[in-house]
């Protein structure tokens, strides 16, 4: 039987030039506590191994990923396993605190949501530009949306694999596996505006009045599941 933790905490000081720290210094901590165990049955040909993880970050509630796995030995050459686990990936100090203006946009974490339930004027990019073209036939609809808080990633695996030697010569090791992903960390491109009017001159010479606008990609984590699997 085995028991582990670890705990650690982040401190970083950019000065604003790249967290939201200029009002104050961020402070992040987490920690974990690992439990497993290991077992042979049948004159040692199946080993069972089973573990047991809790993780928590401040920002976010615990998380528990278990794992299991068998494997039997079939003969002093035929191996197969059998693999279940499940895993967490807490967002990182960007996807919480990041706050960097790149010209075009300004990347920012998200831990308290951005958009439309939040109080605020966002909407895509495709649906601002569509209303503001003149030659656009979608000139009477903006698409609002909204970005929820970020929260930790969730993947479970299940993993097949077979070992064996032919001939006394030939060593084969074949897998396959499959891993499913919720709340899977990415971002999204949206725009804020408010109501200040701005003249902008446009490429074909017109003007057009808008609200001072400004372009964000927040973090955001995946609204489907997403799914990998791969063989060797």
């Amino acid at each position: 039987i085995k028991i582990g933790a670890n705990f650690r905490q982040y401190s970083p000081d950019s000065k604003g030039s790249i967290f939201m720290d200029t009002a104050s210094k961020i402070s992040n901590t987490e920690y974990g506590i690992y439990s497993g165990f290991e077992k042979d049955f049948f004159y040692d040909k199946l080993k069972v191994n089973g573990t047991w993880r809790m993780d928590k970050n401040e920002n976010f509630d615990f998380n528990f990923s278990p794992a299991a796995s068998l494997v039997y030995k079939a003969t002093e050459t035929d191996i197969i396993r059998l693999s279940l686990s499940s895993a967490v990936r807490n967002p990182t100090l960007s996807d919480q605190y990041l706050y960097y203006n790149v010209g075009r946009a300004i990347l920012i974490g998200n831990l308290n949501g951005h958009g439309e339930d939040y109080g605020e004027n966002m909407v895509t990019v495709q649906s601002l530009i569509n209303y503001y073209l003149p030659a656009s036939p979608n000139k009477d609809s903006l698409k609002f949306f909204s970005v929820d808080p970020i929260k930790p990633e969730k993947a479970k695996s299940a993993e097949l694999g077979y070992r064996t030697t032919l001939f006394d010569k030939v060593y084969i090791d074949a897998n396959y596996y499959y891993s499913k992903y919720t709340d899977f960390i990415g971002y999204k491109i949206g725009v804020k505006f408010n109501g200040k009017d701005t003249i902008i001159n446009g490429e074909q010479g017109y003007q057009i009045y808008m609200p001072s606008i400004q372009a964000y990609r927040m973090a955001a984590n995946a609204e489907n599941i997403v799914t990998t699997q791969g063989a060797s």
